[in-house]
Parts: C-alpha cells; structure tokens; sequence
C-alpha cells in the first residue's frame, strides 16, 4: 500500500515502500574468541594466589652420606594479589510519546509498537557490551592494562602482578629473515610461560598496517616464491596463514572507539599471542540489587522499572568484569625498528655458557688405546675409504 510522499509532505502524494535495510556497525570480536576462563563469582573482590617455583640440578654424593634439601624459595615470593572488579552500567530509556504514531520500520501499514522499540535498544546495548569487553580484554591479556575511553588507566595489571609483556623490533623491509626473528621470538615467549601451559600454537595479530608489513617482507616473499607458491602474492592473505610451524598471521578488523579518533587495536604493533588453555581469565560479579547477594556473578545483568504515570520504560543494564592474563610475560610485541638481538635477552643464542664448554676431547692414551688407534665402527673406515660408495650403480 503506497504511502505519503516524504519529498513533498502532502496528503496527495505517495510514494512506494520499496526496501528497507539497516547500515549494523561492526563490532571486533577476535580477543573476545580466545580461550577465556570466565566464571561468575559472588564478591567484588577477587584474590588471585601466585606462586614462583623452582627446581635444583642434584649433585651425586658419596653412598650413606647426607642428602641435599628441597628448596621451595622463599616464602616471599607466594603473593596474593587483589583485583576489584569493575562496574560498567549502560542502560536506556523508551518513552510512549517517541513510539507514539511511529511507522515501524520496513512496513507501509505498520505502527511502531513499543516492543519493535525496545528490542531495537536492546541489540544496541548488547552490541556496546560485546564492543566493552573486547577492548577492555584487549588492554588486559595483551598490554598488562585496562584503560578507559579516553585512556585512562583504570587497572595497571603489570603493576599487580610484577610482570609484563616482551616488546621486541624487527626492521621491516630491511631484507633480514623475519622467519628467524619469529621462530626466535616463539622460542623467548615458551621460555617466559614456563612449565605451566599446554601451547598448542601463536597467532600474530595485528593491525592491517602491521599485518601488511609481514605480508609483504621481502624474506616472506622470497620464501614462497622459492617454494614456487607464487599464488601466495595473489591471494588475499589478511584472511590469515601459517608463517611458519605452529605460528598463524591474522589481520585484526580494527574499528573506532566511538565519540574518538582512537582505535581500539593499536597500528604500529603485531601480538604474538599463545594459544593456551587457562591462560586468558576473566570474572563477573553480581548486580548490587537484593536477588543478586551472595549469588555467583552473570556476564550482563538488565532491570525494568516503569516510568512514573506509566509513560514509559528505563532498563538499567549493566556488566560487572575484571579480565587478566595469568602469564603477561609470556605475550611478545613486534614494532617496526631496529632489529632487537634476540640473544642478548637470554635462554637465547651463544649468550650464556654452559659447563659443556669446557670439556676437552681425550687423547688415545687418555682412553687406553695405542696412539693412533682407529675407534670408528668395524667396516665403516672402509666405507668411507670406497670411491664408489657414493656413485649409483
């Protein structure tokens, strides 16, 4: 059924309802995807037990003598760690005067009822949660922090935990092998976890500036080009690759943070980021209303209350979260600069010396041969001594 005109406002004049669509904003969902541990629980406080172990090389020791002891380290290093969760409210309000003679949306003949309205409120504010915890669980499992719009930091991780990110730089363009510098950085980030965590894989995340960086490095185009995978430089790899073994290149969709001129990623900085069980944690807290004492936290909370006059309606909606990475040390960031030396950081490269370095090989006598003895196996001096052992028959 044709309805007025817009253009012309007249009683008169019609138009036809031809299509309807809604422009949905994007909303990143990638940090949201990893592994979280979440768990409701009953307090706004939460205490978090750490604790440094370690391990002894044992000497040998004479028969029935004493024994070296255990040592646990000091007691020092057991920390029990607060954390406050936070409280983020975020609510709205539907009135009857804005639904009131309303169309609804895609129709001709339709009225705007007051439940189209609030369903319309309710996927926006679900959408701004969603968009809330994936910038804030970007702060906590990759930079150690929880900052606010305008970057205000509301919780210093790093500080809480005595520990941080490895921030490294690789000189992009450079012609120098980013295939040695990720396998090296690989090897530094499963040093940091520790014994703790089943890794099952990286993936390197990063901005689509950064992720260009690694797409077309000329050590990563040569390499594939050497491995005649020429279809590699045609093909649209911000969908993600494999690099190298265990180790996935992802483009992070980056989006605005609303009412800035900030993203909520970085775009000089690439994560590489552990796949790993138990690693990402985050807990909800209960609403501060009387059904919710005591009662063990739910990811989002909404409550209705009538407006006076029955004039409308306010939905109080709230999401009570505090995020952390049980390991930040084990997160490595790639920035585009000078390249770091790897083994200069340590458990890395030609750095430390071993007590194997020493070792010297013996002599003859000092095995109880004759001087000039041949030790290598029966039958292999001859095999070695064979001018045709190489040739094919």
């Amino acid at each position: 059924m044709p309805i007025i005109n817009p253009e012309t406002g007249t009683a008169h004049d019609y138009a036809t309802l031809t299509d309807a669509f809604r422009r949905l904003p994007y909303v990143p969902q990638q940090i949201n995807a990893l592994p979280w541990n979440a768990q409701g629980v009953a307090t706004r406080t939460l205490l978090v037990d750490t604790r440094t172990e370690t391990f002894d090389l044992v000497d040998p020791r004479a028969w029935n003598s004493g024994m070296s002891q255990v040592d646990l380290g000091d007691a020092e290093d057991d920390q029990s760690v607060p954390l406050k969760v936070l409280h983020y409210p975020h609510g709205f309000t539907v009135r009857a005067s804005e639904v009131s003679e309303q169309r609804a949306f895609g129709s001709e003949s339709e009225i705007e009822t007051t439940a189209d309205r609030l369903a319309r409120e309710m996927a926006t504010w679900q959408t701004s949660i969603d968009f809330t915890w994936e910038f804030t669980r970007i702060g906590a499992a990759l930079f150690g922090v929880i900052l606010g719009r305008y970057g205000k930091v509301y919780v210093d991780l790093r500080k809480t935990f005595k520990r941080q990110p490895l921030r490294l730089k690789f000189n992009f363009g450079s012609g120098e092998n980013f295939f040695e510098f990720l396998n090296g950085a690989k090897y530094l980030a499963r040093q940091r976890l520790g014994g703790s965590y089943n890794v099952a894989g990286f993936q390197l995340l990063g901005d689509y500036a950064m992720n260009q960086k690694v797409i077309y490095d000329p050590s990563v185009q040569n390499t594939y080009a050497g491995f005649q995978e020429r279809q590699f430089m045609r093909a649209d790899n911000s969908k993600g690759f494999t690099i190298c073994d265990e180790v996935e290149v992802k483009l992070y969709r980056n989006q605005f943070i609303p009412r800035t001129n900030q993203l909520a990623f970085p775009t000089t900085v690439l994560a590489l980021i552990p796949n790993a069980p138990n690693l990402f944690q985050s807990r909800f807290a209960p609403a501060q209303v009387m059904g919710g004492v005591n009662t063990a936290g739910a990811p989002v909370y909404l409550f209705p209350k009538d407006l006076d006059f029955n004039e409308g309606v306010q939905v109080k909606g709230q999401t009570n979260i505090i995020s952390w990475n049980q390991r930040l040390e084990g997160i490595v960031l790639i920035e585009h600069g000078p390249t770091t030396d790897l083994a200069a950081l340590g458990f890395y490269g030609e750095s430390a010396s071993s007590p194997f370095d020493t070792l010297d090989d013996l002599t003859d006598a000092d095995l109880g041969l004759a001087p000039g003895t041949n030790i290598m196996p029966r039958g292999l001096t001859e095999a070695l001594s064979d001018e045709q052992a190489d040739e094919v028959a």
